[in-house]
């Protein structure tokens, strides 16, 4: 192994480890599933052990003289670079965790006025168009739960849509007014 492929072979991973850990996070924010997060927590371990690994290996290349000191800081590096990168997703993720995702979806066959969504945090709808849908995004700041309030043909309608929620546990709904 030389110089070139040793910050050829670091690139790559950094590469790599980087497009894995984007993808990861946009699938999150489009899924928002436990699931999601608990395998890529096995995908980022992984990762993260490949680099580990794969830096120390450089390192002792290094000291059987088979790659220049210059070679190894650079890949060191260049390896070390997607660690911001990391906390910066893991700040991310937890902002997503501690919200929760509503879509109300309006299939009542007429225009729906004054939606409240209540319980984390109290969020209002004016209007809504009969087919159309809106997002609001809740934030949850302790245990609660989260409601929906609106009228339609005259008469109140009160649906709870999440029974129970706490921090960590963020999450998207749909909720369809029939």
């Amino acid at each position: 192994m030389n110089d070139y492929y040793t910050k050829r072979i670091s690139i790559l991973t950094a590469l790599i480890s980087f497009s894995t850990g984007t993808a990861l996070l946009i699938f999150y924010y489009t899924e928002m599933s436990i699931l999601t997060i608990l395998n890529s927590f096995y995908v980022v371990l992984s990762l993260i052990i490949i680099n580990v690994f794969l830096l120390l290996f450089f390192l002792f290349k290094c000291f059987q003289n088979k790659i220049s000191y210059g070679a190894f800081k650079k890949s060191g590096i260049i390896l070390s670079a997607n660690v911001p990168v990391a906390i910066l997703y893991l700040f991310y993720v937890n902002l997503l965790l501690s919200i929760i995702r509503v879509t109300v979806v309006n299939h009542s066959g007429q225009d729906i006025t004054n939606i409240k969504v209540t319980g984390c945090e109290n969020k209002a709808i004016a209007f809504l168009e009969n087919d159309a849908s809106k997002t609001v995004w809740i934030d949850i700041p302790q245990d609660c739960s989260v409601d929906i309030h609106f009228q339609r043909d005259g008469k109140n309608k009160n649906v709870n849509i999440i029974g129970y929620a706490t921090s960590l546990m963020g999450q998207k709904v749909t909720y369809e007014i029939k």
